[in-house]
This record gives structure tokens, C-alpha cells and sequence, in this order.
């Protein structure tokens, strides 16, 4: 699912849902691929452009669901 970041608010919400879940949680700019539950990774990505994020495990289908308001 690609989103997008508009603020370090968003930033901060964000991980405030995906940390409710036990899914691993990639988020990937261009080539470089963090782990999608840590504010330093997040920020270390180039979030002028929209970013890829995967779930995985038994409920990526939730974690999409949960993060959809940030959709690009």
C-alpha cells in the first residue's frame, strides 16, 4: 500500500496504530526498506515522495484497514 506523510503528526499517529498490531511491518522509498514500527527508520526515508508500506503476518489485513486514511 503506498502513503504518504503530510506532517510529523501523521508520523506519530501512525505508529501509534501500527504498534497495536503484531505484524511486522516494512516500509520501503526507492531502495532503501526500514522497519515501518520505528520513528528513526520512518525518518530516515525520503518522505517527500509517497512510501510503499507491506504488512506481514496475521493481520496485515487489519493493519491496511487501520492505516488507510494515510493512503497516497
Amino acid at each position: 500500500m503506498k502513503i504518504r506523510f503530510r506532517s510529523i503528526k501523521a508520523i506519530e499517529e501512525f505508529l501509534d496504530i501500527v504498534n497495536r498490531f503484531s505484524a511486522e511491518i516494512d516500509i520501503k522509498s526507492k531502495r532503501t526498506t526500514v522497519d515501518g514500527k520505528s520513528m528513526m527508520g520512518i525518518f530516515s526515508l525520503d518522505l517527500s515522495n509517497p512510501v510503499e508500506v507491506t504488512a506481514i503476518g496475521n493481520e496485515s489485513d487489519q493493519v491496511y484497514e487501520a492505516i488507510s486514511k494515510y493512503a497516497a
